[in-house]
């Protein structure tokens, strides 16, 4: 799986990041619009052009990311293409004790699959972080 690299957004003029609620989106958005930004990028953003991709960002389990195929495909008729996909929020990716945690995790690993393989590897997995990721913190994601 190859790692979601803001810079690679640099080749396109325009991104978006979308997804269900509650998924990362904006922190998502952010940390790339920072990244960019600090690297002497213009930041600003615009509507859809052919030169707009989107970002789309789900979380590790079954309703997001069915919902997440399914605007995948309205944005195709829409002429909006999808490369990259962000699994936000994964328990997976961190050393959880709890046998819950341990369990949902291992729930988790056969979405991040799926999200990989329909993506041609071009999707990021996001660790599960404990507190709210704010601030210079969401470049280091």
């Amino acid at each position: 799986m190859e790692l979601y690299d803001p810079f690679a957004a640099i080749r396109t003029q325009y991104v978006f990041f979308t997804g269900k609620g509650g998924v990362g989106k904006t922190s998502t958005a952010c940390a790339t619009a920072v990244a960019l930004a600090d690297a002497g990028q213009k930041v600003l953003p615009r509507l859809k052009g052919p030169e707009t991709e989107v970002v789309i960002v789900t979380l590790p389990e079954a309703t997001p990311v069915y919902e997440a195929l399914r605007l995948e495909e309205d944005l195709k008729r829409t002429r909006l293409c999808s490369r990259w996909w962000i699994i936000n929020r994964c328990f997976s990716q961190t050393a959880a004790q709890s046998p819950l945690l341990k369990a949902k995790a291992d729930r988790e690993i056969p979405w991040i699959n799926q999200v990989a393989a329909h993506s041609g590897s071009h999707a990021a997995v996001i660790p599960w972080k404990q507190s709210e990721i704010k601030g210079k913190v969401l470049v280091t994601l």
